[in-house]
């Protein structure tokens, strides 16, 4: 038997029919967010990193960069999950998922060199809709 049907079995035994799309968009993004405070400074002596803080729900941490005149990089790390990305100036946007109590780390690497950068920096928590 695969664990596909598996599965499948199990909640065919304990979850009605009508409660599986519930369950299955937990994880989805809700409306409800957290927006951060963006310094007009990064940390010089990592890599650029601007809000170091801990997440206070299940979701997603995001950052977004509004168009910038020059490349750069900018990214999220969370525990040992970290995603960057590397631009030439056009707008982008990162999301990372995150549990409740976890440190966040938030940088922006061009910040070390060019701090006005951070005015184009959006960061905040999205709630997951399961989230308590």
């Amino acid at each position: 038997m695969s664990l596909k049907s598996c599965l499948r079995l199990l909640l065919s035994k304990f979850v009605k029919k009508s409660e599986t799309e519930f369950i299955g968009k937990q994880a989805a993004p809700s409306s409800s967010f957290v927006s951060l405070t963006v310094p007009s400074s990064a940390d010089l002596s990592r890599y650029g990193s601007f809000i170091k803080t801990t997440a206070p729900f299940d979701g997603y941490a995001t950052l977004h960069c509004l168009s910038y005149t020059s490349n750069y990089t900018f990214g999220i790390q969370s525990e040992r999950v970290e995603i960057k990305l590397f631009s030439n100036g056009d707008s982008s946007f990162l999301y990372v998922p995150i549990r409740k109590g976890t440190s966040v780390d938030f940088y922006c690497r061009n910040a070390v060199d060019d701090p006005a950068i951070l005015s184009k920096l959006r960061a905040s928590f999205v709630k997951n809709i399961g989230s308590s």
